[in-house]
């Protein structure tokens, strides 16, 4: 045939934290046996749909997303109830395709487990993509990643004169629209606008609606698509035959009866020695004389989709139509059936005993969990999904972790279907979820780093990212492309990668870096669209200074001019186009030189410049020029770890295999890894790339048992001081201890020293200080050391120990002043200054901040101190100290937490004469606000209302909706409080009618809350309540999840009274990761803080990180102005 279908059965997925493959991937079909079982035994018929179908999909052009041309015309959907026919005309399609069209199929199947979701629909086109693309790299793991995927193979079947058609029967048995199993439904995966060269074909009933989930404008909304296919009399015969089969089963008694009632109860997919295990006292011999019998039509088989290697495969059984599995469930009786079905529950418990063992049967892995689903058993579910063991034989026999994170994410929101979910449930199941995604974090770079020069670059550039976050972007992309010797492709694709993992605002210095190594690579096309993605202006002027340069170079002066348009800086922007155009001159290439002259905008300027390029065109010697746009040190920062030459002959890899040989004798897993994937690198840069795989994967594979210990104390720290904010100081305490960094744990140690000072424990504090000391004495780096000193001294001072304290940063500062490192000396001279300060030796600590040489950071220094000098009560001396601060930005940020930490003092004619004389009106508000709270919180609630009408009117003459909106709900909080309130209501309302003004969502979210909670305590509860609902939807709309939690859980927490706040913690837990969800659940969900510590103190083998820089993050010892309201508590 001419046609073809393409496809596999294995899935690996790279992009939504799931580790590697455990078992090769053939790039061969395997679904296609599968639909070959769902077609008809003997086709006939059905001419005119063929042919329909054919013209539908051969005919020219398409839709051209870039035009906005009509997605309609690239979609068919074929209606008819059931038993007419539709998968068979399906499955003869796709199995035997017109002249020049290629297929991709995925049959929606309920009555078989595992086949009718989101989740099997995304492992089988990732393995069909696979093989169309000759690419084993590609990844559906989520829909962008499978219409990216998707695009790629309309481009490849346009380029070689083909049409690629998309067909998706069963729409109508999507399990995942009933369940919300598995991310909701199919259809909404389907694009929108097709790309050019692609058409979808589908099928389904005309009962059921489309999906909620499918986007408003998609054209499986319109009638236009529609064709309506006529019942087939062979496929109401077939199902006469069938009906008259079932019925003989279930009326026949003896094994029929059994058989029919199991896989019925069972929701399909078992064996035929599954079936004689369930049953008992039968053979699996009896059981398939039973399904291949007279009666057998009833039934249909497939092969399994991860068969065991070297054995012949067992077929999986199910009915052959989903209205015979519903007609066999409504035909047994309920009492029956829950008998039938406690069977199966026992068979998986069993297996569960027997520790999941490696011939674990595929039912009891993927097709159980369906079942449960199906039946909405979210404590059975539960159990599965938190069964670590069970998640290792899945990875083990599927290749990856999609279907262990796809029942997590199914368990909870199972969870969240319920009024009162149980939250200790969910965060098991979050905690779960974290540990499979943590294992990424736990693989050596350089097997990382061979994924990618063995080809796998989305695959190693997501787990880097995953695994490190973005920093270490820039470093993998010029391993790949110095390493690799990248080609226009790669380049691209790296390009492409790097723009969907890296943010344009919060990674904006990772994606100059990569514009920067491309450029460097000889790339620059591909450098200027990272560029040109950039948001922060610095850092695209930064980037674009080098590409204009290369572009102009590569013989493209008008690009090279278009390019510095975008440079924000017109000097910059001059100055880059002057030079480029002096280069290319002395190159000799004067035409070139002149054009890119004239592109420069200032008349003076480009007159200058091409009066001096005769005499640069003269200039050139003989030698070659400088290339004053060679790539950045930041690019050539890989070269240098590269061979200059592959080393070549097979004496090099047997000598590498001997390597590895020795490596496995290694006792220590995290070293054998990272022994191992050493030498899978040197494998990869000298050519060897099969065995460089295969090395790479052992030691992946490996990585799986072992604990990232960084990631969990990191975890840890803010487990602990979440819990010990709220009095469970003991379990802050255990957990600081369970860390197997020292330095993190010591810092972890002085945040609960603080907190248990503050709340009366001097004895307890004092005694953990002195551990916390002597664990930070043990550092051996000057600069973290010193910085740790600082911290634990600060918290020694709340223990009233000043003496202790005083030495103790006495001895931080005289290690930091010898360190290297500027800003890393700099913060732990600032935190030494600031503990001396909290002793009451002020002289001593500015001394202290003195010794900080880099200007901008000594104005930190001074403000730092200065704080702690306020909080003292000691105004005018505090104000004089911030007096030495310059720059304006940093000067208002000082005076602000200065003028807070003088409220904390009861200096409130000061505080409030030092706000009023911020002239950032951002921070003017920020401190006003935090210092009425402050007056409130103190009782002082006559200068609060006063100091709130001022900043009102402040506020609003700044004209800053954002910042206005926040001064008038907590100004609407204290109004209400001291009986004004009908001003109050005014002010609350006013706030949420700013807040909905804002364009930014994290914004708009901030302030509707404020508003929700201004407008409870002024007791008009229903608009609260409206106000809440906005900003939780508001919240939903970010894209980052990270953020979407943190948004989400604030709304939970500051509008408890009005909103359900389990609810909304129970959405943020499906949303992960759970560490973000912390903060509030001593809050909203006590119940569930001991669980979570317990969860997280079980220690397994892991990697050791090594004494790193940690200090200061988990006490809270901020060098910056964010957070003046914890100042001095």
């Amino acid at each position: 045939m001419d046609g073809a279908l393409a496809n596999s059965g294995v899935l690996k997925v790279a992009g939504d934290l799931v580790l590697g493959q455990r078992r090769s991937t053939p790039l061969r079909s395997g679904y296609l046996h599968e639909v070959a079982q769902l077609a008809a035994a003997r086709f006939e018929g059905r001419a005119a749909e063929l042919a329909a179908m054919t013209a539908f999909s051969a005919a020219p052009a398409g839709v051209q997303k870039d035009q906005g041309g009509d997605a309609c015309t690239a979609y068919w959907r074929w209606l008819a109830p059931a038993w007419s026919g539709k998968t068979a005309l399906m499955a003869q399609f796709a199995l035997h395709p017109p002249q020049g069209v290629d297929v991709l199929a995925f049959f929606i199947t309920a009555r078989a487990a595992g086949r009718s979701d989101r989740t099997a629909f995304l492992a089988a086109l990732q393995g069909q993509l696979r093989e169309y693309l000759c690419d084993a790299d590609v990844d559906c793991a989520s829909q962008g990643q499978f219409l990216d995927a998707l695009e790629r193979a309309a481009d490849r079947a346009t380029a070689e004169g083909r049409q690629l058609v998309l067909v998706v029967d069963g729409l109508d048995e999507d399990t995942g629209v009933e369940s919300a199993s598995s991310g909701y439904s199919i259809a909404a995966l389907l694009p929108r606008v097709p790309p050019p060269g692609l058409r979808i074909v589908v099928a389904g009933r005309p009962n059921p609606p489309v999906p909620s989930d499918v986007l408003e404008n998609h054209p499986l909304h319109s009638a236009r698509i529609n064709h309506l296919l006529a019942p087939s009399p062979e496929a109401q015969a077939l199902r006469k035959a069938a009906e008259r089969d079932l019925h003989a089963l279930l009326t026949g008694g003896g094994p029929g009866r059994e058989v029919a009632c199991l896989i019925a109860a069972a929701n399909g997919g078992l064996s035929a020695q599954d079936l004689a295990d369930l049953m008992g006292e039968v053979s699996a011999w009896e059981v398939e004389e039973v399904l291949g019998g007279s009666l057998g039509r009833s039934f249909q088989h497939r092969p399994p989709q991860w068969p065991a290697p070297g054995d012949q495969p067992a077929h999986l059984f199910s009915f052959a139509h989903e209205e015979l599995q519903r007609g066999a469930v409504k035909r047994i009786s309920r009492a029956a059936l829950e008998r039938y079905r406690a069977r199966v529950h026992a068979f998986t418990y069993a297996w569960r005993e027997a520790g999941w063992p490696p011939d674990t049967p595929e039912y009891v892995l993927v097709g159980y969990p369906q079942m449960l689903r199906n039946l909405a058993d979210t404590t059975r579910l539960t159990a599965l999904a938190t069964d670590a063991v069970r998640h290792e034989r899945l990875w083990e026999t599927t290749g990856s972790d999609t279907e262990a994170l796809a029942e997590i994410a199914d368990a909870i929101r199972l969870h969240r279907a319920v009024t009162d979910p149980d939250l200790q449930a969910c965060v098991r199941l979050a905690h779960r979820r974290d540990e499979i995604r943590g294992y990424v974090a736990s693989i050596p770079d350089d097997v990382i780093e061979t994924w990618a020069l063995v080809g796998h670059v989305r695959r190693a550039l997501t787990l880097a990212h995953v695994a490190h976050g973005s920093r270490r972007i820039p470093d993998l992309v010029r391993g790949i492309l110095y390493g690799g010797r990248a080609d226009h492709n790669t380049a691209s694709l790296i390009g492409s990668v790097a723009r969907q993992l890296l943010s344009p605002v919060q990674d904006a210095r990772e994606l100059r870096d990569v514009a920067d190594a491309l450029c460097g690579a000889g790339h620059p096309q591909q450098a200027a669209d990272i560029a040109r993605s950039i948001a922060r202006p610095d850092r695209r002027d930064d980037a674009l200074v080098a590409i204009v340069g290369a572009v102009a170079r590569s013989g493209a002066p008008r690009q090279a001019a278009e390019l510095a348009r975008n440079i924000a800086d017109p000097v910059r922007q001059v100055g880059v186009l002057a030079s480029a155009a002096r280069a290319l001159a002395q190159s000799g290439c004067s035409e070139q030189a002149v054009e890119l002259a004239r592109g420069i905008s200032d008349p003076e300027r480009r007159d200058g410049v091409l009066g001096s390029l005769p005499a640069a065109a003269a200039e050139a010697a003989d030698d070659e020029p400088a290339n004053v746009y060679a790539p950045t040190p930041h690019a050539l920062g890989w070269q240098a770890r590269i061979p200059a030459e592959a080393v070549e002959g097979d004496h090099f890899a047997k000598d590498q295999e001997r390597a590895a040989e020795r490596a496995r004798g290694i006792s220590d897993t995290d070293r054998q890894a990272k022994v191992l994937g050493s030498i899978a690198k040197k494998l990869a840069l000298s050519g060897f790339h099969r065995q460089a795989t295969e090395l790479a994967d052992e030691a992946a594979r490996l990585a799986r048992g072992i604990v990232n210990h960084d990631k969990r104390d990191r975890a840890l720290t803010v487990v602990a001081r979440a819990v010990a904010c709220k009095g469970h100081h003991a379990l802050a305490v255990e957990l600081a201890r369970a860390m197997v960094d020292p330095d993190r744990c010591a810092d972890t140690l002085a945040a609960v020293v603080a907190l248990m000072a503050r709340a009366g424990a001097n004895q307890q504090a004092a005694e953990l200080a002195d551990e916390a000391a002597e664990l930070a004495h043990g550092g051996t780096a000057l600069g973290p050391k010193a910085a740790l000193l600082g911290v634990v001294a600060e918290a020694m001072t709340l223990t009233g120990r000043h003496e202790q304290a005083a030495e103790l940063a006495r001895t931080a500062a005289k290690l930091a002043h010898g360190s290297k490192g500027s800003g890393q000396s700099a913060t732990a001279l600032t935190l030494a200054a600031r503990a001396m300060a909290r002793t009451g030796r002020y002289r001593e600590a500015i001394d202290i901040a003195r010794m900080v040489t880099e200007s901008d950071l000594l104005d930190g220094a001074y403000g730092a101190v200065a704080v702690v000098i306020a909080h003292a009560g000691h105004p005018r001396e505090a104000i004089e100290l911030i007096g030495s601060v310059d720059a304006p930005d940093r000067k208002a940020k000082a005076q602000a937490a200065v003028a807070t930490a003088l409220t904390h003092a009861g200096c409130h004619r000061q505080a409030v004469d030092l706000a009023l004389g911020i002239t950032r009106s951002t921070s003017r508000c920020k401190a006003l606000i935090l210092m009425i709270r402050t007056m409130a919180r103190a009782g002082y609630w006559q200068e609060a209302v006063e100091l709130s009408r001022t900043a009102v009117a402040l506020a609003d003459e700044a004209g800053d909706p954002n910042w206005c909106a926040r001064t008038l709900a907590t100004a609407a909080e204290v109004l209400t409080h001291d009986g004004h309130h009908e001003q109050a209501v005014g002010f609350a309302q006013a706030a949420a009618e700013l807040a909905r003004t804002l364009k930014d969502p994290g914004r708009r979210v901030t302030a509707l809350t404020g508003a929700a909670r201004a407008l409870s305590r002024a007791g008009c509860r229903d608009q609260a309540e409206v106000v809440g609902r906005e900003a939780i939807n508001a919240a939903r709309t970010l894209k980052d999840p990270g953020q979407r939690v943190k948004m989400l859980t604030s709304t939970a927490r500051k509008c408890r009274d009005t909103l359900d706040g389990r609810v909304l913690l129970a959405e943020a837990l499906d949303i992960g990761p759970l560490q973000e969800v912390v903060a509030c659940l001593p809050d909203i969900a006590p119940e569930t803080v001991e669980l979570l510590a317990r969860l997280m103190t079980v220690k397994r083998p892991g990697v050791d990180p090594g004494h790193t820089a940690h200090a200061g993050t988990a006490a809270g010892h901020r060098l910056g102005y964010d957070h003046e309201e914890e100042i001095g508590r």
